[in-house]
């Protein structure tokens, strides 16, 4: 009898171990659909995207729902957004399927099926953060500074661009030399020369604009007084205007672009006038002609986290000025013509890449 108990417990035993193995090994051929390279991975594309301030500020109080479908071979697809009322935001949600990771499929008795995948992403707060506890502060501190190196920019051509809606005026800064000839009065105590130039212009959306703008002319060396002492004989006059400026921008084309300004202006001159007077001083009215030669297409990228356009030229420019001083020795004429580097910058509000 105690044989037959101890078979029988045997049996049970052996039994148990292969019914426990085999859920064991059931259970682990099981597996949940989800991204290879983790959830960070996947919410990575959709902070890359470059969202304009107005679906950036809503994002930031609207938390998307994302759902995807996950095919056998671990090929993920955007089905479906939640939470989301803004259409743009959504086609934007949408268009990136291409750059999602690879994910596991979903595994059920050891085969692939058809699977599905939720996500609930936010934006961060910054009005929210200021209100919120010390911990929950730095957790944010530390998103906003992933967030900093997601949102920095690799600069796109804007010829990668298929649409582009500008908001605000466009800034221009232009450093350059010209070379100067003199009439009147002037020519015999500065002469010809060259000088060098600081612009800063702001155009609105219908080309008008206004800034300001510095000039300082080196003249030819001159021979003073053969009176005084001979170190002072010889020396370069100068003039240096001050200027307003406002004039108009004429739409780009392939060829470049020109523009022409009023330009009334405050100077001064070191011309050696006569022995007592040194220095002179007055108005001086003046007209600039501009040619700009692009170099390259220009290019976008972000500043504080807000899609900015870059884009450079070769300025020419032919300006005439004349002069209004206080000695009639310091009046007359002075016309300029020279070269400069010009860098435009303009705020986007919108943009549509090239295949999307």
């Amino acid at each position: 009898m105690p044989e037959f108990y101890l078979r029988l417990s045997m049996k049970l035993f052996i039994l148990s171990f292969f019914v426990t193995v085999t859920a064991f090994a059931q259970q682990s051929a099981d597996q949940k659909t989800e991204p290879k390279s983790g959830k960070a991975a996947l919410q990575l594309v959709y902070y890359r995207i470059d969202f304009t301030q107005e679906q950036t500020d809503y994002l930031r109080t609207h938390s998307p729902e994302l759902i995807f479908s996950v095919t056998p071979e671990g090929k993920a697809k955007l089905e479906k957004v939640n939470d989301i009322d803004m259409p743009s935001v959504v086609d934007s949600l949408m268009n990136v399927n291409d750059r999602l990771p690879e994910f596991n499929p979903e595994i059920v008795n050891g085969q692939p099926q058809i699977g599905i995948y939720f996500l609930k992403i936010t934006w961060p707060n910054y009005q929210f953060a200021a209100r919120t506890s010390t911990s929950t502060k730095e957790s944010l501190r530390q998103l906003n500074s992933q967030l900093v190196e997601i949102y920095y920019p690799v600069m796109r051509k804007l010829s990668d661009f298929e649409e582009i809606t500008y908001r605000g005026p466009r800034f221009d800064m232009l450093v350059g030399f010209f070379g100067t000839t003199t009439s009147g009065n002037i020519n015999k105590y500065l002469g010809n020369g060259w000088g060098t130039k600081f612009d800063f212009m702001a155009y609105g959306k219908n080309g008008w604009g206004g800034g300001f703008l510095s000039t300082i002319t080196f003249g030819k060396p001159t021979r003073t007084d053969p009176g005084f002492p001979i170190g002072t004989q010889i020396r370069s006059s100068m003039l240096a205007l001050f200027s307003g400026a406002f004039g108009k921008l004429f739409r780009e084309t392939s060829a470049g672009q020109f523009s022409i300004q009023v330009e009334p202006s405050i100077g001064m001159t070191t011309a050696s006038l006569s022995s007592e007077s040194m220095l002179a001083w007055g108005f001086s009215p003046g007209i600039t002609g501009i040619y700009m030669l692009p170099l390259g297409k220009g290019r976008m990228a972000r500043q504080y986290f807000m899609p900015v356009s870059y884009k450079q030229y070769l300025s020419f420019h032919v300006s005439a000025r004349k002069l209004m001083f206080n000695t009639k020795e310091a009046s007359g004429d002075i016309i300029e013509f020279g070269v400069s580097w010009r860098l435009a910058q303009r705020s986007v509000m919108d943009y549509k890449l090239r295949g999307e």
